[in-house]
């Protein structure tokens, strides 16, 4: 079976140009509709709920480096006999951590 086009009714009179035009019009038209409808299946909202949540984040992040910096601080103003001491399962854990973030 033939599929039969969609046909646009249109002035048998008018020039060639005329009807290209109009056919390049309803294209263009079903083109923007068709991207509407794509760019809200994706929703706009949660692109923002994305962002939102890249910029907490970062903040986070910036919040951490802030104490690990006070702290490195204050334990180089300390006397190394005057440090505290921690376990060697609590010093294990830190040595894994360190060389993941120097990795």
């Amino acid at each position: 079976m033939r599929k039969r086009k969609k046909s646009i009714s249109r002035p048998k009179q008018w020039p060639l140009r005329v009807k290209s035009a109009l056919l390049h019009v309803i294209s263009l038209a079903q083109f923007a509709t068709a991207y509407t409808r794509g760019w809200a299946a994706n929703s706009v909202n949660s692109r923002l709920r994305l962002k939102a949540r890249a910029q907490e984040l970062e903040q986070q992040v910036s919040r951490l480096e802030e104490q690990i910096r006070i702290k490195d601080a204050r334990m180089r103003s300390i006397p190394a006999q005057q440090r505290p001491h921690y376990s060697p399962t609590t010093c294990t854990t830190e040595q894994r951590l360190g060389k993941r973030h120097a990795a």
